[in-house]
């Protein structure tokens, strides 16, 4: 009986899941942490570009937007 208690009154530290202890990140999991981080920049780009060209895109010349002239900024040019 006294080895069943012992058993559960283990340090709270050694327990891997305890949301309490900050596990230490090995180099794979910066390594993967990396690479997450990458592909979630790359998607946020791939998401907002688009809506941002529509958005410069309105306050272009058309001729201009058509022509391939605006990729960042506004380009106003000559209407």
């Amino acid at each position: 009986m006294s080895a069943t208690i012992e058993a559960v009154t283990q340090n709270k530290n050694d327990i891997p899941w305890n949301k309490h202890v900050r596990q230490k990140q090995k180099p794979g999991d910066w390594a993967v942490s990396g690479i997450i981080n990458v592909l979630l920049l790359l998607t946020i780009v791939a998401v907002l570009y688009p809506l941002w060209f529509v958005v410069i895109a309105s306050f272009s010349n058309p001729n201009a937007v058509a022509g391939g002239e605006v990729l960042l900024l506004p380009n106003p040019g000559s209407k």
